[in-house]
């Protein structure tokens, strides 16, 4: 290649200029490139002419270190200018007037001092400098810029100072390597600013994931105990086992089921949520590990809501034959029918009290009750209508068929939230009898919100 035909050890003045020509194909290529007239000659640089040697390198510098600079829209010299003024702003002894060239706008060493203390302020205390003494300012601020900015002391106080006009190649030049410095600082700083940024974002998200996965996995395990008790068909042989399991059902479906699905709604909305952020922070969609995947949220509720209808048909089924066969048991006669005081005992061997109301509601105006009718009536005193009917026979009911109830009766049957609302909603009065009145704690229970 053109690289290695070059004489390593050039004596000769025609050697030398062999050498300079490889370079010098170089450099035309360069100066067309950057659309710059004049390469100097190989001839020019052998013979030392100081013009132009001065002005390649100044080209050089021109292309490598200021050409690059880039500050509101202006580049190179103008742009280089317009960064030293914005930097320098408000900064007593440089601003007013601002900077506003590459030589006189330098010569009291200010500015220089300025652009360091601007962005690494602990380095120099600009309030500290002796503004009068221009060479001093200076040596603080080449001496700061060399040990701890790496800058390399392209310029001396003398040749700023004792001049009438510095010569502006030699202070851009010098400037150029502070922009570079500070704005390498600043590409740093930016650069940490979004990574840091991209940290918050998955941390964050990491917080979204791992909300989700709790959910997931308590939604999961309270499903699943519900299909659990569901599959099991497990039902007693008592009445009151089956009353119970009976009224756990009916709790199921009123409360806890309701319950259930919101806690499935929380879950899917901090699924969405989470999926949500990580597109709009371009990050890949979440996968969920086995078992805790929305899908299999999904698939459990959907195994819950197979699963209550043959537990339920196989729960009534059990009631209804085991109301059959107390029927049948007390059927003395078998004439299929059951008299008051057989429909008693039958009551009795169920452990409930048969009332007067149960009497006019199954026999009216009979003597007697088929299978049929029991069967009906039964699964009717079960169903929980919770209409204010109902409620107000249960209060019947505690109190004994007594118009009033006491506090201490509803206190030892209710829940403790339930009798705090019965407390604060009829305080008792001192002096007083301690009952409430069964048709007004009805109405209170029904009254508007």
């Amino acid at each position: 290649s053109k690289q290695d035909k070059y004489n390593k050890t050039p004596k000769l003045k025609i050697h030398q200029i062999a050498n300079l020509n490889v370079a010098h194909e170089f450099l035309k290529a360069f100066y067309e490139e950057v659309k710059i007239k004049g390469v100097p000659s190989p001839e020019q640089i052998n013979e030392a002419d100081l013009k132009a040697i001065l002005g390649l390198i100044w080209v050089l510098i021109l292309r490598f270190s200021i050409a690059d600079i880039d500050e509101g829209g202006l580049a190179a010299k103008e742009g280089l200018l317009l960064w030293c003024k914005r930097n320098t702003a408000g900064y007593a002894g440089v601003d007013p007037p601002g900077i506003e060239d590459f030589h006189m706008s330098w010569k009291n060493g200010l500015g220089f001092a300025a652009l360091i203390n601007k962005f690494r302020p602990k380095l120099l205390d600009y309030n500290s400098l002796d503004q009068s003494d221009p060479k001093a300012c200076m040596r603080i601020a080449f001496q700061v810029a060399e040990e701890k900015l790496g800058i390399p002391p392209l310029l001396d106080p003398e040749d700023i100072c004792d001049v009438p006009k510095p010569d502006e190649k030699s202070i851009m030049t010098y400037l150029a390597q502070y922009w570079k410095v500070f704005s390498a600082d600043t590409k740093m700083f930016l650069a940490s600013k979004r990574l840091n940024r991209a940290i918050e974002r998955r941390l964050f998200n990491s917080g979204l994931r791992d909300e989700y996965l709790a959910l997931a996995a308590e939604f999961l395990e309270k499903v699943e105990h519900e299909c659990g008790v569901f599959r099991a068909l497990d039902f007693g042989a008592s009445f009151d086992a089956l009353r119970n399991q009976y009224f756990d059902f009916e709790d199921y479906k009123s409360t806890t089921k309701a319950h259930l699905m919101s806690f499935k709604v929380r879950v899917e909305s901090s699924y969405n949520a989470l999926q949500s952020k990580l597109q709009n922070d371009k990050f890949p969609p979440y996968t969920a590990p086995e078992g805790l995947s929305i899908e299999s949220v999904i698939s459990k509720w959907q195994e819950l809501e197979s699963l209550e209808a043959p537990y339920s048909e196989k729960l009534t089924s059990s009631l209804i034959e085991l109301f059959k066969q107390t029927f049948v048991h007390f059927d003395s006669d078998s004439s299929k029918t059951l008299d008051k005081n057989e429909l008693q005992a039958c009551f009795s061997a169920l452990s409930l009290e048969f009332s007067e109301v149960d009497s006019v509601k199954l026999f009216g105006n009979e003597e007697s009750i088929s299978l049929e009718v029991f069967i009906q009536y039964m699964m009717e005193k079960l169903v929980d209508s919770s209409d204010k009917e109902q409620i107000r026979e249960s209060a019947l009911i505690l109190s004994k068929n007594d118009t009033s109830v006491g506090h201490d009766t509803m206190q030892s049957y209710l829940g403790s939230r339930e009798y705090a609302w019965i407390a604060k909603t009829f305080p008792v009065e001192e002096g007083g009898s301690g009952k409430l009145e069964i048709e007004t704690l009805t109405q209170a229970i029904f009254s508007p919100l």
